[in-house]
């Protein structure tokens, strides 16, 4: 039997990997990994990592109900070795800043994921470049759930 965060991750991930097919809104990355990988082992770029990060019950938010929130960090990996496209893009391809937008706006187009969430936001999104021509966004998504509901 699946769990709360389990059910929640399959969601976010059938949504990200179904925009890869065109004309989905993601068709231009090449694929969604789970878990970290070392960028010597993806074989193409652009690629979106999807990783658990926390975790935590929060208290009643009425009689007898108790919610979850459960981080993802949503992790669009991409090489570009110009450097003002890494951000905003050059001609056709995208720069991390537009990658982001549309993981957040493909994700906020079903509010519930799928059934599975009462509702997630996107608190912060930390951009790096240490790995030149690679550069990545850790966009951090908390999603509120409920874990125990046993009102009558």
């Amino acid at each position: 039997m699946s769990t709360h965060t389990e059910n929640i991750y399959k969601a976010v991930y059938k949504i990200l990997h179904d925009a890869l097919t065109p004309p989905g809104s993601l068709s231009y990355v090449k694929d969604v990994i789970e878990g970290w990988k070392n960028r010597d082992d993806i074989p193409a770029f652009p690629v979106i990592i999807l990783e658990p990060a926390d975790e935590k019950e929060t208290r009643y938010s009425v009689p007898y109900r108790v919610r979850g929130i459960y981080e993802l960090t949503i992790i669009p990996f991409m090489a570009e070795y110009n450097p003002a496209g890494q951000i905003v893009g050059a001609g056709s391809t995208k720069g991390i800043q537009s990658i982001v937008s549309d993981i957040k706006n493909l994700l906020s187009i079903d509010k519930s994921l799928g059934g599975t969430a009462l509702k997630f936001e996107f608190p912060s999104c930390p951009y790096r470049f240490e790995f030149y021509p690679n550069r990545f966004a850790e966009l951090k998504m908390e999603i509120e759930y409920i874990t125990q509901d046993t009102q009558r």
